[in-house]
């Protein structure tokens, strides 16, 4: 007890040592920024203000009082909810109207509809009154991801078309195609046989079938969300919470406009979490039904798995040590036993798992850290996490850091509000948030790419939205005046989603920004003809762009095999660099005449996703304007020209 008692002192001011350790973190990151030692200065200032914003008014965000709802009319309250559905109804119409773009008026009026619903759940203190808030919520989530989804006729996407490819196979078949088919996803079919599911039984296509059934696991997320945040900190921040993850760009991609196997696992995360959190369910039901999503997680994706089992490693963790400190009950035995067994199994699993290229999944993943221990690193984090660097304009860099850094600020903000472990459940959360954000960006630091980081970045953004809900609704109480908390609020609520909602990484029909950079893999109705009529009257090799390659695996037939398009049948990618294969007779290379100013994805190196954005020189064009070239086919926007 007397050791226990010696942390006390260091316990009660930890987010002290925190956020003067986030100052000289966020010193040192833009120090070396500016010498050119690394390149993350906005990283580094994001960390700095922060910090220094909370040890400055550490007082405020510490005090005990009770904070009420904000104070709104009745009467205004009605009036902000007519303009609501009235808004929505202008945003859907500007879409309906507008085939391939979106106006900047449609993005504005969707961050105005944000800021509204974030209005009236800080000054709803009635909750029977939340529901209704979680609707819109739900509603505009839809509105958001169908907008985005359904603005072109094809799917959206690189992985999307393969796992979509599958779905659709399954649907006509009945059946998981072959590992000659489906590659590694032979075993995680989940995703695929859901979707193939709901197609069925709802007698719709399989492009409606992926935003029916990927958006039912979005509302189920969005609820659970709200559940957790509500048991945690109070339903204001439950529905908080629950707004911003829906406005968050990486769970937008990973939530309908870039469908992969893992998109099911937030959800199945959610519920975990909340069986983890929850004291009214017995207690046997519970570790059941934590072992049937463990199981269900192992057979749905490989590294999102592993990632959900560093999670709850982490939560569990966090709550065992600090009810070691504090005397409080904690089921040890129970959660060690259920660790071990999800560990097991995913090891297990990861060992009979065969990988298209020969080895098995376990040694694919276990590879690079040996690698890295012999050899060193050769990828570092500034390429994995924001990509290739480009010369762009201030406004557009701060528009896109600004993007990406936005939700990081407000959440290091409310890990800072809840380090201090005087609520286990709240710590374990903050300690979850600071474990896989150090992870996300620390082990690119070390080389290893195959663990793709990246795409923890949906798992990570559902902690990251319940500490930034908390710290925004803390900070607007630290204001005295009703207007000056009104304002606040909107303000922050629709910066939030006008930066979320309007980068290139979600929106490829109208971006606001980096134009010349974003590549855009949806396809229009002359495109996706094209690509079916040539497939359908000739037999020959067919040489596409990089970009264009993904409309064959899901309009037309190709035999695909583990995810290589190259090898698909007769479909191929040329190099904008020269090609050997150009002298070859009937040969027909498809060119579509947008990639003159438009780009496509390059291969950049040999490391796998580092591409860069480059359009198609128009010297390439005019080299098929020769004798040995004819050209076969033409509706303006494709042309095909055959080898002679």
């Amino acid at each position: 007890m007397v050791g226990k008692a010696s942390f006390e002192p260091y316990l009660r001011n930890m987010d002290i040592l925190c956020g003067l350790l986030g100052i000289i973190l966020g010193l040192l990151i833009a120090v070396l920024s500016f010498f050119g030692i690394i390149n993350q200065l906005l990283i580094g200032l994001t960390i700095l203000c922060v910090s220094s914003i909370y040890i400055f008014l550490r007082p405020k965000f510490r005090s005990p009082r009770k904070i009420a709802p904000i104070l709104i009319s009745p009467r205004i309250l009605s009036i902000l909810n007519i303009v609501f559905w009235s808004l929505l109804s202008v945003a859907l119409l500007i879409w309906y109207f507008n085939l391939y773009y979106r106006p900047t008026s449609y993005f504005i009026i969707i961050s105005i509809l944000s800021a509204i619903i974030a209005l009236e759940i800080l000054s709803s203190d009635d909750s029977r009154g939340f529901w209704p808030i979680f609707l819109k919520i739900v509603i505009l989530s839809l509105v958001i991801r169908g907008g985005i989804y359904f603005n072109y006729p094809s799917i959206m996407g690189y992985d999307a078309y393969f796992h979509t490819k599958i779905a659709d196979i399954i649907m006509f078949t009945g059946s998981v195609p072959p590992f000659e088919i489906s590659g590694k996803y032979v075993y995680a079919p989940i995703v695929h046989i859901l979707i193939a599911n709901v197609g069925t039984l709802c007698h719709i296509p399989v492009k409606c079938a992926v935003f029916l059934s990927i958006g039912v696991g979005s509302v189920i997320s969005t609820l659970f969300l709200y559940i957790i945040g509500k048991n945690i900190a109070g339903p204001q921040i439950g529905l908080l919470a629950a707004l911003l993850a829906n406005l968050t760009n990486d769970l937008i991609v990973r939530g309908i406009t870039n469908i992969t196997a893992d998109s099911l696992v937030i959800c199945y995360l959610l519920v975990m979490l909340y069986l983890i959190f929850t004291d009214t369910i017995h207690i046997d039901l519970r570790d059941s039904l934590l072992i049937f999503f463990s199981l269900l997680l192992v057979i749905t994706h490989q590294l999102s798995t592993f990632v959900v089992f560093l999670i709850l490693l982490t939560l569990i963790s966090s709550q065992a040590i600090i009810s070691y400190i504090h005397d409080v009950h904690f089921q040890r035995s129970r959660y060690t036993i259920y660790l071990a067994l999800f560990g097991i199994a995913i090891i297990a699993y990861w060992i009979g798992m065969e990988f298209p290229s020969g080895p098995t999944f376990f040694d694919y993943v276990l590879g690079p850290f040996v690698d890295v221990l012999r050899a060193g690193g050769e990828y570092g984090s500034d390429l994995l996490v924001v990509g290739r660097s480009y010369e762009r304009p201030l406004f557009d860099l701060l528009i896109l850091q600004s993007s990406y850094l936005i939700l990081p600020f407000f959440a290091i903000g409310g890990l800072l509000l809840w380090i201090s472990p005087e609520n286990r459940k709240r710590f374990s959360i903050a300690a979850v948030a600071a474990a896989l954000f150090v992870m996300v960006y620390g082990i690119p630091l070390l080389g290893i790419r195959n663990l793709l980081t990246s795409r923890w970045m949906p798992l990570l953004c559902i902690f990251l939205a319940i500490l930034a809900a908390a710290f925004i609704w803390r900070s607007v109480h630290l204001m005295s005046s009703r207007t000056g908390k009104i304002c606040s609020v909107f303000l922050v609520v629709f910066v939030f989603a006008f930066l979320m909602i309007t980068t290139p990484g979600i929106n490829k029909d109208n971006p606001l920004v980096s134009k010349d950079t974003t590549i855009r893999n949806q396809f229009t109705y002359s495109e996706i003809q094209a690509a079916e009529t040539i497939e359908s009257v000739f037999d020959g090799n067919t040489y596409v762009d990089s970009t264009f390659s993904s409309v064959y695996v899901y309009h037309t037939d190709p035999i695909i095999s583990g995810k290589e398009i190259e090898t698909s049948g007769n479909i191929y990618r040329f190099s904008i660099s020269g090609n050997d294969d150009l002298i070859d007779a009937n040969n027909l290379f498809v060119l579509r005449t947008c990639t003159l100013y438009e780009p496509i994805a390059v291969k950049a190196s040999h490391l796998y996703g580092d591409s860069m954005a480059q359009v198609i020189p128009q010297s390439f064009f005019d080299s098929f304007e020769s004798r040995h070239f004819d050209l076969v086919y033409s509706n303006s926007y494709v042309l095909g020209y055959l080898s002679c």
